[in-house]
């Protein structure tokens, strides 16, 4: 298996600024959330009626709050339907 770094600067705030941008000024709201599998922080897609996403990871941070950082965003969100975990394509 080969891997790649894929050049990316994150852009992280305190979850609540940044959870107050995308809400305000793109109309996302969290649709879809996970745990990382040692429990140390959370992912969310972020989703608007105009079909815009952001995926984000939330992570404690060292003022006892919560920081959150844009992983990726993007347009056109289209919902796989039909597809089922552990059954093969």
């Amino acid at each position: 298996m080969e891997f790649f770094q894929y050049p990316a600067t994150l852009l992280c705030a305190a979850r609540d600024q940044l959870s107050a941008v995308l809400k305000g000024k793109h109309g996302e709201v969290p649709t879809v959330r996970g745990i990382s599998g040692d429990g140390a922080a959370l992912f969310e897609i972020w989703e608007s009626l105009e079909k815009t996403w952001s995926a984000v990871l939330i992570a404690p941070s060292s003022d006892g709050g919560q920081m959150m950082c844009l992983v990726a965003s993007g347009t056109d969100l289209m919902r796989i339907l039909g597809e089922t975990p552990g059954v093969p394509l």
